[in-house]
């Protein structure tokens, strides 16, 4: 499995690193309200929580990590991108569109990460 960051989505997520250096992104899979679990929608997140049952996704720039399972729901060569007028990411494969509105939700819980 791997994530591709475009140009803009490394130049967006860099800010949010240089703002909060000691987190991580992770895809999460939110089935709230969706039905069954096949009906969730990935959404994109940063935090300083410990790594515990997440699994690191292969990318071309800054690592990403998902539960582990929800990897199913993933296809294999996937891409994340950024839209600088909607401020939204977008995750996507050949097959499909994932998600084409993910804001990235900053949750950091550490004192030090939110000094910056």
């Amino acid at each position: 499995m791997h994530i591709t960051w475009t140009e803009q989505a490394q130049n967006k997520i860099h800010e949010i690193i240089k703002q909060h250096p000691n987190g991580h992104f992770v895809l999460n899979y939110d089935r709230e309200g969706c039905g069954c679990s096949d009906d969730g929608i990935y959404t994109l997140g940063f935090t300083d929580e410990p790594i515990q049952n997440e699994v690191q996704i292969d990318t071309n720039s800054v690592p990403i990590y998902v539960m582990s399972y929800n990897q199913v729901y993933l296809d294999n060569e996937m891409t994340i991108d950024y839209d600088e007028k909607t401020k939204n990411f977008d995750l996507k494969s050949l097959n499909q569109i994932m998600n084409q509105a993910m804001s990235c939700v900053i949750d950091l819980k550490s004192k030090a990460s939110n000094k910056l």
